[in-house]
C-alpha cells in the first residue's frame, strides 16, 4: 500500500516483515527500518538496469539533498 500525503510518501509493510527488518539493523549499519528499506530498494533498482537508472543517475549532490530531506522528516 502506498500513500502520498503532501511530500511524505509512505509504504506499508506487514508487521512480520518489519520485525525481520528490525532484526537486521545491527548487521546492516542502517539506523532505522526506513533507511534499511531505502537501501535495499535503491540497490534492487540499480541492479535492474532500468532505463531511468541508465539515463538519469542520481548525482552525489542530489543524493545528499535527499538524505538531508529524509533526516529532516525523521526517517534517517
Amino acid at each position: 500500500m502506498v500513500s502520498m500525503v503532501a511530500d511524505d510518501p509512505t509504504v506499508a509493510v506487514p508487521a512480520e516483515l518489519y520485525a525481520k527488518l528490525s532484526e537486521l539493523l545491527g548487521k546492516s549499519g542502517a539506523e532505522s527500518v526506513e533507511e534499511l528499506v531505502s537501501r535495499i530498494v535503491r540497490d534492487w533498482i540499480s541492479k535492474q538496469g532500468t532505463t531511468a537508472a541508465k539515463t538519469s543517475p542520481i548525482s552525489a549532490e542530489d543524493e545528499k539533498v535527499v538524505e538531508e530531506r529524509l533526516k529532516s522528516l525523521g526517517y534517517l
